[in-house]
């Protein structure tokens, strides 16, 4: 069976991967067997292998069955035709990786103020990797360089999109990523999703009183 290219949701740690995901899953994207974050767990087998050959040979090495071994997962989780997608925070640091398995893939890189970021891993508890925020802008920084790099160095197919800017009520970026990538527009992401910013749209306008 012929596999279309996927979607890859990629960015930094604890920049809204999780609910753009959310809307592409509403609008008919295909994830296969994910958490309550929206990440396959079987890939991570696969990424820490990456991980163990950039370790001991760097970026030179590149598996070569990476690509099947992906399409075995999720065709082994029920896929069967039409959009699918993989989210994940390391796709921006072994991103040749996924560039050479899926050079056609389209890519969603999910932004967000750094600061922002880093206040959020450090009143996050499972978010232990760091414990100062220099620490994390030096942590976080490598996925800033990832997604900077897959544009400049490796021209691969990207969009850039926002999700703090839903906080305001402005959903304009979801519209054109959802055109972008061929899905559409469904009346339950804003059911779903917009009651999730009410509360940060009324502090806001207590702050500004």
């Amino acid at each position: 069976m012929k596999i279309v290219p996927p979607i890859l949701i990629t960015g930094c740690p604890r920049s809204g991967k999780t609910l753009i995901a959310n809307i592409l899953a509403i609008s008919g994207a295909y994830f296969g067997k994910v958490d309550k974050m929206y990440e396959n767990t079987q890939y991570d087998a696969l990424i820490n292998t990456i991980k163990t050959l950039y370790e001991e040979h760097g970026q030179q090495m590149i598996p070569q069955d990476f690509r099947d071994k992906v399409c075995s997962i999720i065709q082994k989780q029920g896929y069967k035709s039409g959009i699918w997608a993989i989210k994940h925070s390391d796709i921006a640091l072994f991103w040749p990786v996924f560039q050479y398995a899926f050079p056609d893939a389209k890519v969603v890189l999910v932004r967000r103020d750094m600061s922002d970021i880093i206040y959020s891993c450090m009143h996050t508890s499972y978010m232990t990797q760091c414990n100062t925020k220099e620490e994390w802008r030096v942590y976080l920084s490598a996925y800033e360089v990832g997604m900077r790099d897959m544009i400049m160095v490796g021209g691969m197919n990207c969009k850039t999109i926002w999700p703090n800017r839903m906080t305001q009520g402005d959903y304009r970026e979801v519209y054109e990523l959802l055109e972008w990538l061929g899905l559409p527009w469904k009346s339950e992401i804003l059911s779903k999703i917009d009651p999730k910013f009410w509360k940060q749209r009324k502090n806001k306008q207590l702050c500004q009183r």
